[in-house]
């Protein structure tokens, strides 16, 4: 999650953007085809009352967690 509400076309302007709990999310590809980290983009620019969502095809941990299950695997 991340503050503000941002499309795809203007993520695609970045090359990272900042979580709300501190990690950095890579940004790459063009608006059609975007990654963020190792996640695709599937489903983009869902409009809620609380933000803009952008459905992607698996789930993201933080640095942290990921490092910690790795070493256990």
């Amino acid at each position: 999650m991340v503050q503000g509400k941002l499309t795809t076309h203007e993520l695609a302007r970045m090359e990272a953007i900042r979580t709300l709990q501190g990690d950095h999310l890579d940004i790459t590809g063009s608006v059609a085809a975007m990654r963020l980290n190792d996640a695709a983009i599937i489903q983009p620019d869902i409009e809620c009352t609380n933000g803009i969502y952008h459905i992607i095809d698996r789930v993201l941990l933080p640095r942290a967690v990921e490092a910690r299950v790795k070493k256990l695997v």
